[in-house]
């Protein structure tokens, strides 16, 4: 068999009595799309992102006379357009991070008007949904758009453009063939920053190779990368601890890179560490007892330095102690009760590779947990989050502009009349 230079090379397959010829381009295509994905998103925890969102506009109203053999002037027949898509935020407690929200959103235009007093259809809205615990800022701006903080909560983030209105609306006795027709609305735009406001109910605060990942694999299926150099852990990792005895309770519990001295001046990642312990409602600080109580009561004072340097009160929440390594320790106990009267805090010691006491420990981060939720809280979500867009300046005058333009003479005769 011979080929020709510039002839295309293409693989023959026979099945029977019957053939197919496939390029070879596709089956290459084909290949590649079954390829895994190694993107550094797939096992990524993402808790920030800004996102464009841009709502569909308004479809245009129709300036169409009606006309017939026998009646050529019948009158307007124009329709009005259709609402442009718009954009909602929706809450799901199932979702732990903003891996699945796309960097852009845009909504369908709404259809224009067309005669025979057809109307435009409305576009569909989109529904983006985020964790429970998510804050939208505008990015120019930096204010806060919306916060929302319980399950299946929807607000609408952008409104689509207003319907345009053909000249069938503005029949009267006084017009009787209008040829005015108004225009579709642009739908809204924002540029938002969104991030979230709790990433765990504990958060896991330590210096680097204090056992913070190996006690996260102890204690939940989570499996964090484990190395016996520094700066292991460069993203957050949530592993659930799960209680079936109890309804299956589970406790996210967030395993938090490690800090260094002098992380509350940004020193190597030091903001971006420190915001994620900014949104956990407890705190466990994990401490290395391995080196005796001198140098565990040290850690535990830099950790709360740089807490407290980073946002006032931050060193204030809820927090309890992890003593770890108790495997390579000596005189655990006399340690145990010295970090405890130091600190003022709750300290359980374990070990996280031979998993001694890590079955008291779980116990007790159930109790621990209990203490944060008997917190008083609001029953009722925040006005603004119920209203939707109701509360939004900019909308409500567009949509008073769009009424003015649609009175009719009379109605603005009686107006000047009553004044």
């Amino acid at each position: 068999m011979s080929f020709s230079p510039g002839a295309r090379t293409c693989i023959l397959f026979r099945f029977g009595s019957s053939s197919k010829v496939t390029p070879a381009a596709q089956i290459f295509a084909r290949n590649k799309a079954q390829k895994p994905d190694y993107s550094p998103d797939r096992k990524t925890f993402i808790d920030y992102k800004k996102v464009s969102f841009k709502a569909g506009n308004g479809g245009h109203g129709c300036m169409s006379m009606m006309r017939n053999a026998n009646m050529p002037k019948m009158g307007p027949a124009g329709g009005d357009g259709g609402r442009g898509g718009s954009i909602y935020l929706e809450t799901d407690h199932n979702i732990r991070c903003l891996k699945e929200v796309d960097p852009q959103y845009k909504g369908m235009r709404g259809d224009d008007g067309q005669g025979c007093k057809h109307r435009g259809g409305n576009a569909d809205d989109i529904t983006v949904t985020v964790p429970v615990g998510t804050i939208v800022r505008d990015h120019t701006t930096k204010q806060v758009v919306c916060e929302l903080n319980y399950d299946k909560e929807r607000y609408c983030l952008v409104r689509g453009g207003y319907a345009g209105v053909g000249n069938m609306a503005f029949k009267s006795s006084v017009c009787q063939r209008p040829g005015d027709s108004i225009e579709g609305g642009p739908g809204d735009f924002l540029l938002a920053e969104i991030e979230m406001k709790i990433i765990a109910d504990i958060g896991l605060v330590g210096f680097p190779n204090a056992g913070k990942s190996s006690f996260l694999r102890a204690v939940s299926k989570a499996r964090p990368k484990v190395a016996a150099y520094p700066f292991t852990t460069l993203h957050p990792h949530i592993g659930q601890v799960m209680y079936p005895d109890e309804d299956m309770l589970r406790i996210p519990v967030a395993d938090i890179p490690g800090l260094i001295k002098g992380a509350h001046e940004n020193k190597g990642l030091g903001h971006a560490f420190l915001k994620h312990i900014e949104r956990c409602e407890a705190l466990l600080f994990v401490i290395d007892i391995s080196m005796g109580p001198e140098y565990a009561m040290t850690q535990y004072d830099d950790l709360a330095y740089e807490l407290e340097m980073y946002k006032e009160g931050l060193s204030k929440q809820p927090a309890a102690v992890i003593a770890s390594k108790m495997d390579i320790s000596t005189d655990v106990p006399d340690i145990v009760k010295t970090l405890r009267s130091h600190t003022g805090l709750p300290v359980q010691a374990c070990s996280s590779v031979t998993h001694t006491r890590i079955f008291e420990v779980k116990q007790f981060l159930r109790r621990f947990k209990r203490t944060i939720q008997e917190k008083p809280k609001s029953e009722k979500p925040p006005a603004h989050t119920i209203l939707g867009l109701d509360g939004r300046p900019s909308i409500v005058t567009s949509m008073k502009f769009n009424q003015q333009r649609l009175k009719r003479p009379k109605e603005e005769e009686s107006e000047k009349q009553d004044l």
